[in-house]
């Protein structure tokens, strides 16, 4: 089953990657700099008939129930490909997020429901004909179930990329916050628990 792609609509929106607000944020913000600096990439075919050099950007979803490793060695297969077929610029290494809404897809197994996903992206430089295969590669990725290539700019690129990692960097800490309230919310737990069996040992004496 090949990778469904998502692409922009003319009026500069996109389907939702993320329920995360930040994310929602960042896509938001990469899709606005796309429509104010860049042109869209309608199709593969109406976009791979030049011979001058352009920048793309690809994002794709990775299926989450892949262990940590094979996603690593997953994203950098495709870092390579794009890098044998054109210049990679810039990069954004999966990260796991909310999906905002669920996407199906038919297995051989029977149907397959993604909530999430690890979300990575490319920035690159290439010919038509370069970002042809570049398209008919991240299809023939069977863990990679959703993809959007769109044309834009390197300055686009590169100020997406600061966005993407001040977003990244805030996300983590938020996690982090979490997990420490969690562990925090376990203690009091706990010890309350640890209480009430004294109380009920001294109750009982």
């Amino acid at each position: 089953m090949q990778a469904r792609p998502i692409y922009l609509y003319k009026n500069g929106k996109s389907r939702a990657f993320a329920r995360d607000n930040k994310t929602c944020y960042y896509l938001k913000s990469m899709v606005q700099m796309t429509k104010n600096t860049a042109k869209e990439t309608p199709n593969e075919e109406s976009d791979s008939d030049h011979l001058e050099l352009r920048v793309y950007e690809l994002g794709f979803h990775i299926d989450p129930d892949l262990p940590k490793q094979k996603i690593k060695e997953l994203f950098q297969s495709i870092k390579n490909n794009i890098a044998d077929a054109g210049t990679v610029i810039t990069i954004g290494e999966p990260h796991r997020l909310r999906l905002a809404y669920t996407i199906s897809r038919m297995e051989r197994t029977g149907r397959h429901d993604f909530s999430s996903a690890f979300f990575g992206w490319v920035v690159y430089q290439s010919d038509g004909e370069a970002h042809a295969r570049i398209i008919d590669m991240i299809k023939e990725h069977n863990d990679v179930f959703r993809y959007i290539d769109v044309r834009t700019t390197k300055e686009a690129a590169e100020h997406a990329a600061i966005q993407y990692e001040e977003w990244y960097r805030h996300t983590q800490k938020q996690d982090m916050q979490e997990e420490e309230k969690t562990e925090e919310v376990h203690v009091r737990v706990q010890e309350s628990k640890e209480k009430l069996d004294v109380a009920i040992e001294n109750a009982i004496l």
